[in-house]
């Protein structure tokens, strides 16, 4: 008898600790899960991790010899959640980004108006519309960054004819999913991410007079910037200025204006914006 009471104790006591672990909150089960969040205008696109996706749901993976890998993915509620090696590391420099894919590489198209690509840190020309983003060449490189169904939806530059002419074979209008900013552990204490300035108008060509807007996501944080391209978190930098509503940048010759964000002395990373004045029409 002794020894049933015994067992009958040592389950009841492994009953009692299944049901704790079964009601631990979700939260703290996912510890560690990564999620991506659908941006959808040209201020939200600055340097970051993103998912680059495409109609089919099929996201940029690693470079592997002359073609980018198709991974395909599942997003939800505007969200992507543990993508894996399907992560793209982006630097943007006003209208032009720089592409990093999941095994560390760098790419770039081929080389002029050929279908192609290759390991290379390259400044790939992206625009917006409705949401949507594309990656074009420079200069002799008239290609686009695109998928192809017909090879496993690998990706690769294709000329812009080949994409205009068939748009369904080589989709190149990308969904972008950035990892969000929800701040990062150190030493068991959770440290505030404050997130960059995003701009409006977002670099580019504009008019002599144009008065640029920046916002952060972080409530209650100041924004410094300079229009000289030096360092807005430099305290002693004479060009710094305290972004306000009577004290925004106004553009009225080439520059690049840099902006970062501070809440309780910590400062977001900086965002560089390369703006060029329109020439007036004689």
């Amino acid at each position: 008898m002794k020894i049933r009471k015994g067992l009958q104790r040592l389950l009841s006591v492994f009953l009692a600790v299944l049901m704790v672990f079964s009601v631990i909150p979700a939260s703290v089960q996912a510890e560690g899960t990564e999620t991506y969040q659908k941006i959808s205008s040209a201020g939200e696109f600055t340097s970051g991790s993103y998912v680059m996706v495409t109609g089919d749901n099929i996201a940029v993976g690693a470079l592997d010899n002359n073609w980018v890998l198709a991974v395909p993915v599942s997003p939800e509620n505007d969200t992507v959640v543990n993508p894996g090696n399907a992560v793209v590391d982006i630097k943007v420099d006003g209208s032009s980004a720089k592409l990093k894919v999941s095994n560390g590489s760098y790419i770039a198209p081929k080389g002029g108006n050929e279908n192609g690509i290759q390991a290379g840190e390259y400044s790939w020309s992206w625009s917006e519309s409705g949401g949507k983003f594309t990656f074009s060449g420079t200069g002799e490189d008239t290609v686009r960054l695109a998928s192809n169904k017909g090879s496993d939806n690998r990706f690769r530059a294709y000329k812009n004819t080949t994409v205009s002419g068939n748009p369904n074979s080589y989709p190149s209008e990308f969904t972008l999913y950035k990892l969000a900013e929800s701040g990062a552990e150190s030493g068991g204490e959770t440290e505030n991410v404050v997130a960059a300035p995003t701009a409006d108008p977002q670099a580019g060509e504009v008019v002599s007079g144009t008065v640029v807007t920046l916002i952060t996501d972080t409530a209650n944080a100041q924004i410094y910037y300079t229009l000289d391209g030096s360092d807005p978190v430099n305290e002693a930098s004479s060009a710094r200025q305290l972004y306000s509503d009577d004290n925004k940048p106004v553009i009225t010759e080439d520059c690049i204006l840099k902006a970062a964000a501070v809440l309780d002395g910590v400062f977001s990373e900086i965002q560089e914006l390369r703006y060029t004045v329109k020439e007036e029409s004689s």
